[in-house]
């Protein structure tokens, strides 16, 4: 099971889903800026029979990660490795 996402846009709206069971587990709504397009408001499952958390990271960055790998594929290590050691 290489992927592990499902994700689609609606309008302005990007939904992120668990690809081996539909649930939609991410939501992040964007408006254009000056730099191309920018999260204005994001929301996570919090029910946990739908969304087991395994590890302590904060739910932004998750979502930030699985943007820029799963569906931009610019995925920067070192950018990375700097953020989660932050949190």
């Amino acid at each position: 099971m290489d992927d592990k996402w499902f994700a689609f846009v609606e309008h302005d709206r990007l939904c992120l889903h668990r690809s081996w069971t539909g649930d939609q587990v991410f939501q992040a709504d964007f408006q254009p800026c000056d730099r191309g397009w920018q999260i204005v408001k994001a929301a996570v499952e919090s029910r946990r029979r739908w969304y087991k958390r395994k590890y302590e990271v904060p739910d932004r960055l998750t979502l930030e990660l699985l943007i820029d790998t799963v569906l931009l594929g610019t995925y920067d290590e070192v950018r990375w490795r700097h953020l989660w050691k932050l949190q």
